[in-house]
């Protein structure tokens, strides 16, 4: 029993591992680095969104994100390996909700999103970040500063509207106050782990019968 036990909390950890975060501080405040693995598991259709090639996809992961004071906090994807069709991809997206979206994230529009330019436009002022990479830069991931308020917990997309996606992200968010970050479990994970629990409860009893 403990070997199935430990098999269980292995796959239960793997449904939420593809968002991994690290905290710290130095002298511009507190710091936390996400390693992000677009993986084939949480897509939308393309043509649902922009009207692209019938079965294509864009991948994405999320997490929540809640800031422990007001303020503006800086997000930077500043590194990725990213491929779609063998061809390397640098264009990546961060969008925030609000709230679980009904058509489905991506599709339905978010609060705040980065923009053609590369920061950020908030849902309520419009306003837009210019990001600063130099001119020299041919890389386009995302790159802004937002307001985020106390205790409102977002919910942070990474994707790429490159369609068929996939890899990894390397970001940077920093602020000079603390922010909590937690997994939010998709529909699939649940069934997994819904899947194990009734396996683990069926092979119990079997073995006290």
């Amino acid at each position: 029993m403990k070997k199935w036990l430990g098999l269980f909390l292995l796959t239960a950890a793997s449904a939420f591992a593809s968002i991994s975060v690290t905290s710290g501080s130095n002298s511009d405040g507190y710091t936390y680095d996400l390693d992000i693995t677009l993986t084939s598991d949480q897509y939308i259709d393309a043509e649902d969104f922009d009207g692209s090639g019938v079965g294509s996809k864009l991948y994405y992961q999320i997490i929540n994100v809640t800031p422990s004071v007001t303020g503006t906090y800086s997000f930077d994807n500043w590194s990725s390996d990213l491929t779609a069709n063998n061809s390397e991809v640098t264009e990546t997206e961060l969008l925030f909700y609000l709230d679980e979206p009904q058509g489905g994230y991506i599709i339905d529009q978010p609060w705040a999103f980065r923009t053609s330019t590369g920061g950020f436009g908030a849902g309520l002022d419009g306003t837009i970040q210019t990001p600063d990479r130099g001119e020299d830069s041919s890389y386009s991931g995302f790159v802004g500063d937002l307001t985020l308020d106390k205790g409102v917990k977002y919910i942070a997309v990474f994707t790429s509207f490159q369609a068929d996606t996939l890899g990894s992200m390397d970001v940077s968010v920093i602020g000079n106050n603390q922010l909590t970050w937690a997994a939010i479990p998709e529909p699939s994970s649940y069934a997994l782990i819904l899947g194990w629990l009734l396996f683990l409860y069926v092979a119990t009893k079997r073995r006290t019968d």
